[in-house]
């Protein structure tokens, strides 16, 4: 198993948690506040991660680096508040997450052939399951 799968079931695994732990906070704090708290949360422990790098590495190469990073950090905001506004509603774990991770992979793929990525029919076939299975869970949770 190639780095780059190991680091992306290490991702799955986060985001599973990320759905479990935001669930539980959205019942017991404002949405924005808990954002703020999620974020905040990351950003000390990316400093620490940082620090003992600085001097050995290139933070950036280019400047459109810095752009694209600040584009993500607007898109994660959308992912904490959101989230915590869809859990705090009272969509369940079992629900909502499939439906996140679902759509968020329709649109990566659909990103990823709009910017010249091959996509084969085994790979279209997935992506189309798992976007079956989330349009089955958010239409069975209603």
């Amino acid at each position: 198993m190639s780095a780059g799968v190991v680091l992306a079931v290490l991702v799955a695994v986060s985001a599973a948690l990320y759905a479990v732990f935001a669930r539980s906070a959205a019942q017991r704090v404002d949405s924005l506040f808990g954002a703020i708290v999620i974020s905040s949360t990351a950003l000390i422990i990316e400093i620490v991660l940082l620090l003992p790098r600085l001097g050995h590495v290139r933070l950036y190469t280019q400047s459109r680096g810095i752009a694209f990073a600040m584009l993500a950090g607007l898109c994660a905001i959308g992912i904490d508040y959101l989230s915590l506004r869809a859990y705090g509603s009272g969509l369940r774990v079992s629900v909502g997450a499939p439906i996140i991770v679902g759509g968020s992979i329709a649109l990566a793929t659909a990103a990823g052939v709009a910017l010249g990525e091959p996509i084969d029919l085994v790979k279209a076939g997935g992506v189309t399951l798992v976007l079956a299975g989330a349009i089955v869970l958010a239409v069975s949770s209603r």
